[in-house]
């Protein structure tokens, strides 16, 4: 994984979803699972990470894999201290859905060319790696975009 492909997934979960969910342009209220999804052991799940340095409540869906918040698996701990052995399946919180994102939210929340500019790169690379396009995400070299 090149470098500039993880600088770009930071700054993006780090400084613009936070940014988008504050101005009210990314996310919807959702019923989140607490469970990581079938996707997380996957070299996909892998490619991006396990959870967001971010203590805002929110979760990511990358075309099936949902990428947790630090704030969001905070909330998650203080549910489950507070039922105190019942069982908790899923928690109300913020899900901003990767695939809806356009280049216009992009602009109207940010004017970091970095992030404008490289969005449709990134996105290849997380559709070519989630196997779609062509289909098998074990031919695709990340090094190649980004």
């Amino acid at each position: 994984m090149t470098k500039l492909f993880l600088r770009y997934l930071s700054v993006f979960e780090t400084e613009f979803i936070p940014k988008g969910i504050k101005r009210g342009v990314l996310g919807k209220s959702w019923l989140i699972s607490i469970r990581p999804g079938r996707l997380s052991k996957t070299s996909y799940g892998q490619l991006l990470g396990d959870c967001i340095n971010s203590e805002i409540s929110f979760a990511i869906d990358y075309y099936g894999y949902i990428k947790k918040s630090n704030g969001l698996l905070n909330v998650i701990n203080e549910k489950l201290l507070a039922i105190k052995g019942r069982q908790l399946k899923k928690v109300q919180s913020t899900m901003v859905h990767f695939a809806s994102i356009k280049i216009e939210d992009i602009a109207e929340i940010t004017k970091d060319p970095f992030i404008i500019t490289k969005f449709s790169e990134f996105k290849k690379v997380l559709l070519m790696n989630r196997g779609y396009k062509n289909g098998n995400s074990r031919n695709f070299n990340s090094h190649a975009i980004l």
